[in-house]
């Protein structure tokens, strides 16, 4: 449990650091790129990887919500269930 959480902290921080340095841009081009049942290696090719908002596993089906975000607070979440995508959504991308 200590090591997942300092892998957190540690993808916090490169997301933080990125943003500081004007780092990637999430646009509604790349969101629109996103088809459910892609894989999450799919969806990292296009956008990178996504902070993990929320997971949960109960028996066999595994459900975890990524989120990207602008400095400009424009965002996306995607939903993948067992590593497809099930759902997207997105807050004031151009």
């Amino acid at each position: 449990m200590k090591k997942k959480s300092s892998l957190v902290c540690l993808l916090i921080l490169i997301v933080l650091v990125v943003s500081a340095c004007g780092g990637s841009k999430y646009t509604l081009e790349m969101f629109d790129k996103i088809e459910n049942d892609m894989t999450y290696e799919q969806v990292i090719e296009i956008l990178g990887e996504g902070e993990v908002l929320s997971s949960t596993k109960i028996t066999d089906i595994e459900t975890i919500m990524y989120g990207w975000a602008n400095e400009d607070g424009s965002n996306m979440n995607i939903m993948l269930q067992n590593d497809k995508v099930i759902s997207k959504a997105q807050f004031g991308l151009k």
